[in-house]
C-alpha cells in the first residue's frame, strides 16, 4: 500500500495514539511503521522542535505503549525537557497541553520530577475550572477530564463537575455540540466526550504493544524475528470486542 502522507511529527504521533487505541500495532500497521519516524525525531534531548513542548508530549503518550519505559535514557532525557518547559503556574501553556502533558507523564510518575510536576499541574488545572463545571469548551473540558482521572483527582466548581458541564451542552441528538455548529464540528466535539464522560485517560484506552524484535543476524544472512502482537490489558481480556472510539488528539 502507499505510504500516508504525514505533514508533521504531532500528526505521526496522533496516528501511532489512534492505532494503539484501535489495537492495532504502530510498529507494522499495513506495512508502515508509525514509531520510527517519532525515535528518529529524537535529538539527544528531546523529539522534534527544540522550540516547543507539544512533540515531546505526545511522543511520550505513544511510547509509553509502545515498550518503552523509564529505563530507556531517551524517556528520562525527554521527561526532563517536558519538566523544563513547565510554567511557575503549573501550566504548558494552557488547560488543553497541560492535561496532554499531565497524561504523558504519568505513567512515568518514577521518574524524579515527574511527581512534583503532576503537583503542580493539578493545581493549575483545578485553578482553571469555570463556574459550570467546565473548561471553556467541550474540547478543553475533554482534555481537562482525562487528565483529572489521570491524575486520581476530582474537580468541582460551585458544586459543578466537567460530566455536569458536558451533560448541559448535549444536544437532543447526543451530540455535544449544537445543532447550529457544522457536522464536522460536532462529530469532533463528540468524539472528544466520549472518553471524557466514560473517565478514561489515553493510557487506559490505548493496548499496549512490545518493541519488534531485533533482526539477528548471522554471517551474511539475516532473520527478521516476528513482530509481536498487541497486549490486551487485563481488563481487555474479559471484553476484547469492544470498540473504542476513534478521538484522535489535537496538538495545539
Amino acid at each position: 500500500s502507499t505510504r500516508p502522507q504525514v505533514s508533521s511529527l504531532t500528526e505521526n504521533e496522533r496516528r501511532a495514539i489512534a492505532l494503539l487505541s484501535l489495537g492495532q500495532n504502530p510498529y507494522d500497521f499495513h506495512g508502515h511503521d508509525f514509531i520510527a519516524p517519532i525515535i528518529a525525531s529524537f535529538d539527544g534531548a528531546q523529539f522534534g522542535d527544540a522550540s516547543i513542548v507539544n512533540d515531546d508530549i505526545f511522543a511520550l503518550i505513544p511510547l509509553s505503549a509502545s515498550g518503552y519505559s523509564a529505563s530507556d535514557d531517551m524517556i528520562r532525557k525527554d521527561i526532563a525537557f517536558i519538566i523544563s518547559r513547565q510554567g511557575g503556574d503549573g501550566a504548558w501553556i494552557g488547560v488543553d497541553v497541560t492535561a496532554a502533558a499531565v497524561q504523558a507523564l504519568t505513567p512515568f510518575s518514577s521518574v524524579d520530577g515527574v511527581t512534583s510536576a503532576l503537583d503542580r499541574a493539578n493545581a493549575y488545572l483545578a485553578s482553571q475550572q469555570e463556574s459550570d463545571g467546565g473548561f471553556g469548551s467541550v474540547y478543553s473540558s475533554a482534555w481537562a477530564a482525562q487528565a483529572m482521572r489521570a491524575l486520581g483527582a476530582s474537580w468541582q466548581k460551585n458544586g459543578r463537575t466537567i460530566s455536569d458541564y458536558l451533560a448541559s451542552i448535549q444536544s437532543s441528538d447526543g451530540a455535544a455540540l449544537s445543532a447550529s455548529e457544522s457536522l464536522e464540528n460536532r462529530t469532533w466535539a463528540t468524539s472528544y466526550a466520549v472518553p471524557a464522560a466514560l473517565g478514561t485517560p489515553w493510557s487506559s484506552i490505548m493496548r499496549s504493544v512490545a518493541k519488534p524484535a531485533p533482526v539477528v543476524r548471522s554471517g551474511s544472512n539475516e532473520e527478521v524475528l516476528p513482530k509481536p502482537e498487541p497486549v490486551l490489558k487485563q481488563e481487555e481480556l474479559v471484553a476484547t470486542e469492544t470498540i473504542v472510539p476513534e478521538t484522535l488528539p489535537v496538538a495545539p
